[in-house]
């Protein structure tokens, strides 16, 4: 990742930035020259960018990880965890279920 500018996960992480926003940033990274790849600029590790690629509602979830200082895995279970003592909606429960075997299955 770049050392001269924070990238989108970081901002968001701090609160400076939208998860909406996202877009905005991936058409920066089209204009821009820059050398990084996509996930670089937003500021994903491989792991988190291809779930992302595949499953965009686990941006939230990437994020909490990188704002708790923890691994994807470690905010999945933490959040699989509140999921299931707390009624929350459905589609939530669906995408922490998908992002757990997801993480399971390529959890080295």
């Amino acid at each position: 990742m770049s050392s001269y500018r924070d990238s989108f996960i970081d901002k968001c992480a701090r609160g400076e930035a939208l998860l909406e926003e996202v877009d905005e940033y991936l058409e920066r990274w089209h204009r821009s020259s820059s050398a990084e790849t996509i996930a670089e600029f937003l500021g994903m590790n491989d792991d988190e960018y291809s779930y992302w690629v595949r499953d965009p509602d686990v941006l939230p979830y990437i994020v909490t990880a990188r704002a708790r200082k923890m691994t994807l895995n470690e905010a999945v279970n933490d959040n699989y965890g509140d999921e299931i003592r707390v009624a929350a909606r459905t589609s939530d429960s669906s995408v922490l279920a998908r992002l757990k075997r997801w993480i399971a299955q390529h959890d080295k």
